[in-house]
């Protein structure tokens, strides 16, 4: 039994963690095509830098929501599914 559980709770790491990275790289690449898209609609006076600079200095700024998007995504929601899903089974 308790072997069981540890077997479910590292493969869930896994599989959660690999769906972290994936959810990180897809949010980042996302929010690089909006300032892609954003950079190409300023009047040329405004945008100064060339657009991968200007780009990177955005991007630079959102890395930690990025960070905390991708965790809140990929581990606290299904997590707090699982636990609900138990709860409501063995409880209700």
């Amino acid at each position: 039994m308790i072997f069981s559980l540890f077997r479910f709770f590292f493969l869930g790491l896994a599989v959660m963690s690999i769906a972290y990275l994936m959810t990180r790289y897809y949010i980042g690449s996302t929010l690089r095509e909006e300032l892609e898209t954003e950079w190409e609609e300023l009047p040329h006076a405004e945008r100064g830098n060339s657009r991968d600079e200007w780009v990177d200095q955005r991007m630079a700024r959102n890395r930690g929501a990025i960070r905390i998007r991708a965790f809140l995504i990929s581990f606290v929601v299904p997590t707090v599914s699982v636990i609900a899903i138990i709860l409501a089974v063995n409880f209700l």
